[in-house]
């Protein structure tokens, strides 16, 4: 991996936990807003409307596609000899002792909402 595409991960680690606590902060609002006759009822309600849970949130979503298409452009840019696999920089750059919490967080998660053909954006 180049210094570009770390620096790029290491951004992307950053922001996916802003995104995560702000995910997290919603997910117990839509519970709160949930009136049900026990913890367990409310919680399989919501999930019912966000089966993904706190990883379904719209900016978790951006997230991943905004560091999909920068490793694309970073690609590009730096040449088929020194670009990384798309697939492998969004989801298994999760995978490291250093992002754990967010392997972890986007393990819900039964799409991942990227687009390719190969290692082509669709």
């Amino acid at each position: 991996m180049t210094d570009e595409h770390q620096a790029l991960l290491d951004q992307y680690y950053a922001e996916m936990r802003d995104a995560m606590s702000v995910a997290e902060a919603w997910w117990k609002e839509q519970i709160a807003k949930e009136v049900t006759e026990s913890p367990r009822a409310t919680e399989a309600e919501v999930r019912r409307r966000w089966p993904d849970g706190p990883a379904s949130h719209p900016l978790v979503i951006g997230v991943i596609q905004k560091y999909l298409r920068l490793c694309k452009q970073l690609n590009d840019r730096l040449g088929p000899d020194l670009a990384e696999d798309l697939n492998r920089f969004v989801i298994e750059g999760l995978m490291t002792d250093e992002s754990r919490d967010i392997a972890k967080f986007t393990r819900s998660l039964s799409y991942w909402p990227i687009g390719l053909i190969g290692n082509e954006l669709v």
